[in-house]
């Protein structure tokens, strides 16, 4: 996934059934309040968000305002590849194996850069 975004957007990549059952939240955060500069991971089960996990480790970005990762579900854990090699870990904390649900917000520079493989019944783009 090669995605570019507006510095100020809300930007995420989320995984899962629905938006009420997800498995992955990936949210790149340049000004978070409490952290600066931050990846956020969560999932969100029923409508309900799980604890965040919060990584600073953010040398994978291109720019500010691009990232080119690659998101890998490997049964009890994703992994988010950034293109340096760094991997950051998230559980599958409710246990999909199937991701049916995916949705994107940020702008992407073309929505052809993107390969979306296994299973996936659609995609939003927002």
């Amino acid at each position: 996934l090669y995605w570019q975004f507006r510095p100020k957007t809300d930007t995420y990549v989320q995984l899962g059934c629905d938006e009420d059952h997800l498995a992955l939240h990936f949210n790149p955060r340049f000004k978070d309040d409490t952290d600066g500069a931050v990846l956020v991971c969560n999932s969100k089960m029923d409508g309900c968000w799980g604890h965040e996990e919060r990584e600073k480790h953010m040398t994978g970005f291109l720019s500010p305002f691009s990232l080119q990762i690659v998101l890998k579900l490997t049964g009890d854990v994703f992994e988010v590849e950034m293109p340096n090699g760094h991997v950051i870990k998230f559980p599958n904390r409710h246990v999909l194996e199937v991701i049916t649900y995916v949705r994107i917000r940020g702008d992407l520079n073309n929505p052809n850069d993107y390969i979306i493989t296994d299973l996936i019944s659609h995609v939003l783009i927002l």
